[in-house]
């Protein structure tokens, strides 16, 4: 590759992976989260806080943690929903 050269990464062109491999996420609320219809870290990376720590019925500080941990996975997450 030259230095001219541009590649753009988006999450989608990005491997996914599963939600047990955010800190914090075991099988309990993997499943919890499946539940939900969030089976990947793409998936929670669309999601907001506030409905994470609902789903989940945890704080919202844990919410924003797994949410900031799934967009540094997804590369900014940039299909995170507002």
């Amino acid at each position: 590759m030259t230095p001219a050269t541009n590649l753009t990464l988006n999450a989608a062109t990005l491997p996914d992976h599963p939600t047990r491999e955010l800190h914090g996420i075991g099988e309990g609320r993997a499943a919890i989260l499946e539940t939900a219809g969030i089976t990947s870290v793409r998936a929670v990376a669309r999601r907001n806080a506030t409905e994470l720590a609902e789903i989940l019925d945890v704080s919202a500080e844990f919410a924003e943690d797994i949410l900031s941990q799934a967009l540094e996975m997804t590369a900014g997450g940039s299909n995170r929903r507002r």
